[in-house]
């Protein structure tokens, strides 16, 4: 491509006249036929040029605006036509029978779902610090082991505070607090999780009786 017709494929790109797909097919035919760029582009019908308008103009805007104005013309005459044919009656009852469909609108439930995500994302960083640390905690300086491990802490309690009943996660935060040294909040998290689902037992039994014996339980 000639330094021109990449200009103009940029500009393409940069006011989304042309998507990539685009761009590249129309670089290949360029390439293929030794035509330039704009005028496969011309040819394609994706931009226009004409006497006092902008030659890269695209025309697909101008077909599709027309399209959805002819359907939405159509919509609005079927709509009214409908209800023209439809008595009082038969509107109330098409209206009660829609307002029984449709649940009820928990105002609430916008602000569960925002903060079961962020709580998600604040779990999955968490995570990430905790095996950071647990595969280079020897080789990174103290303070900075100690700050993600308590920026870890807050990020599980923050799961847990939305689900208190996760043994996984409960096991992240005894990992976590196996980490910072704090054995008895540790062991605390690791024998409930275990509570809730034995099958824990097989992974982190070992180190819950290493625990016991430290402390002398």
């Amino acid at each position: 491509m000639t330094p021109d017709d990449k200009e103009f494929a940029r500009t393409c790109l940069e006011k989304k006249w042309l998507t990539i797909e685009q761009v590249e097919e129309i670089r290949r035919t360029s390439e293929e036929k030794k035509i330039a760029f704009r005028e496969v582009a011309v040819a394609y019908g994706v931009v226009r040029e004409r006497p006092g308008a902008d030659p890269s103009a695209p025309v697909w805007p101008y077909a599709l605006a027309g399209t959805l104005a002819v359907f939405a013309v159509g919509a609005i005459i079927s709509a009214v036509a409908t209800l023209a044919a439809m008595s009082r009656d038969e509107i109330d009852n098409a209206k009660a029978r829609a307002a029984m469909k449709e649940p009820p609108r928990d105002p609430s439930a916008g602000a569960a779902t925002a903060e079961q995500s962020r709580a998600e994302l604040l779990l999955r960083h968490a995570r990430e610090s905790i095996r950071f640390v647990e595969l280079n905690g020897s080789s990174i300086p103290e303070h900075e082991r100690l700050t993600r491990l308590e920026e870890a802490l807050v990020g599980v309690e923050r799961y847990l505070a939305v689900h208190p009943e996760s043994a996984t996660v409960l096991c992240d935060r005894a990992r976590a607090r196996d980490l910072l040294g704090r054995l008895p909040d540790a062991l605390a998290d690791y024998e409930r999780a275990m509570q809730m689902e034995p099958q824990l037992a097989r992974d982190i039994g070992p180190r819950v009786r290493l625990i016991r014996e430290t402390l002398g339980k």
